[in-house]
């Protein structure tokens, strides 16, 4: 879970466009509120949110299905987040193929720089 969290971090800072790192009830609620209307940005907030226990109980699997929820809609981050959860079962059944899937789908969307650090990402979990 800690390597998890490192990871998750870089790939933060890497991808997402703003850092979340919400705790007050009504920053949260206004969040899920734009999330559940289909905002990508604020649906990856709320995978942070719950993966980080910002303000709400911590829970890999809620977070998980926010971040499926952004990387369906093409968020980059989102998809290297949800891949990176798949290849370690991390709150959602592990499943090799699904997260190379989703890592091959961020990183070819992603800068070159991001694309590297995806692509040595998903090579040292693969291992």
């Amino acid at each position: 879970m800690k390597k998890f969290r490192q990871i998750a971090c870089i790939i933060a800072l890497l991808l997402l466009s703003s850092s979340p790192g919400y705790a007050e009830l009504s920053e949260i609620e206004r969040v899920r509120k734009a999330a559940e209307r289909g905002d990508i940005k604020a649906q990856v907030k709320m995978g942070w949110i719950h993966h980080e226990g910002r303000g709400v109980p911590q829970n890999a699997g809620e977070a998980a299905k926010w971040y499926l929820m952004a990387a369906e809609r093409g968020d980059a981050g989102a998809q290297t987040l949800i891949a990176l959860m798949l290849a370690l079962g991390e709150g959602i059944p592990q499943d090799d193929g699904m997260a190379a899937f989703w890592f091959r789908k961020a990183a070819l969307q992603s800068p070159p720089e991001a694309r590297f650090q995806i692509e040595t990402l998903q090579r040292s979990i693969s291992r």
